[in-house]
Parts: structure tokens; C-alpha cells; sequence
């Protein structure tokens, strides 16, 4: 109990992150380039933004940014979970709609406070993926549109914070932080009410 449930979680929630970076990575790549500014007009639909990318880039090209990826989620749900679980040490024992709500709030919290720690490696991760990894590319007719990936995560990192400041890896961070924050706090809450539910219908 107490701090080791909280460093078991911490761990679980890092090694949790590594296949879920890697279902999502294709997914995460086709949405960033389909909502950047710089490709507007150059892909038609997610199908089409596809079939260039591995046309143009080649198929690595959907595992833009798994590295940082990887890091971002497995950090937050790292920090997530333990956190959580410090918040609420006796939420198993607590099925009460209080204790169902307190359970919500922590999940909120702890949400936030998770953001705080993989923020500036979604900022990095978003600007990769919109990159095309060639420098010269002809996507579609659409010739030289974008620069060709360039540094690791750690290079990356260093030069926003050199070139723009260090607030510049937490841009979006109010936002992001209620998104998570808010996800957790409802997903959470629907869980537990959906446990009390198919409980009470299995009695």
C-alpha cells in the first residue's frame, strides 16, 4: 500500500505507454498532417494523406515521432496513475456517488499534473509529425512543401527552448491540460458508475 501502489502504478503506467504509442503513431501522424496550415489543399482525406505519404516518404513515414511518441505517453501515464493512486488510496474501498466524485476530481487533478511533464514532448511530437521527411518532395503536384526532418527529441527540445524560449514546450499547455484533465475526470467516473451498474445487475 500507499507509496508502494504508487510506485507500481508509476511503473505500469510507463511501460503502458510503449504499445499504445505504438497503435497510435500512424493514427496521430495522418491527423497532424491533414490539420497543419503548411499541407492545406495537399492531402483530400485520410485515405489519400496515406497513400502519399507512403507513396512520397515511405511506410516509416507513418511512424513519425514513435520515439517521442513513446516518451510523451509513457511519462503521462506514469505520472497519471501514480499520482492518482497517492491522491486516492482508499478509492477501491470507497463505491459511495462522494467517493465516486472525489475519485473524478482527483482524476482531474492528477491529469493536469501529469500534462505538466509530457507537454514539452507533445509540442516536439506535433512538429515532427507535420514535417514531410523529405526536403524535396512532389506530394500530389505540390513540389517542395516543408523541410526534411532534422535532430533527435533531446536536439529538438534544446533548440525550441534556445530559438524561442523555454515557455515555447509548454505552448498549448492550458487547453491540453483541461483536455486531459477533463478525460480523465469523465472516463473515470463512467468507469467506476458502469462497474456499480453491471455489479448490481450481476447480484
Amino acid at each position: 500500500g500507499g507509496l508502494d501502489d504508487c510506485a507500481t502504478s508509476f511503473l505500469a503506467g510507463a511501460i503502458s505507454g510503449v504499445p499504445e504509442a505504438v497503435v497510435m503513431t500512424p493514427f496521430q501522424v495522418v491527423k497532424v498532417r491533414l490539420q497543419s496550415k503548411r499541407h492545406t489543399g495537399l492531402y483530400k482525406h485520410a485515405l489519400h494523406c496515406v497513400r502519399e505519404m507512403v507513396a512520397s516518404e515511405g511506410v516509416a513515414s507513418l511512424a513519425t515521432g514513435l520515439y517521442v511518441t513513446v516518451a510523451r505517453n509513457s511519462i503521462w501515464n506514469a505520472v497519471y496513475f501514480a499520482a492518482f493512486r497517492l491522491l486516492t488510496p482508499s478509492v477501491d474501498a470507497n463505491r459511495s456517488a462522494s467517493g465516486r466524485l472525489h475519485a473524478a476530481a482527483c482524476g482531474f487533478v492528477a491529469g493536469i499534473f501529469a500534462t505538466c511533464f509530457n507537454c514539452p514532448f507533445d509540442v516536439v511530437k506535433s512538429r515532427m509529425q507535420a514535417e514531410l521527411s523529405v526536403p524535396r518532395a512532389t506530394i500530389g503536384g505540390a513540389p517542395g512543401r516543408g523541410a526534411g526532418i532534422s535532430g533527435g527529441v533531446v536536439s529538438r527540445l534544446v533548440t525550441i527552448a534556445r530559438e524561442e524560449g523555454v515557455r515555447a514546450l509548454w505552448k498549448g499547455f492550458v487547453a491540453k491540460s483541461l483536455r486531459m484533465g477533463l478525460g480523465g475526470a469523465v472516463g473515470l467516473a463512467t468507469f467506476e458508475l458502469a462497474c456499480d451498474m453491471l455489479a448490481v445487475r450481476a447480484r
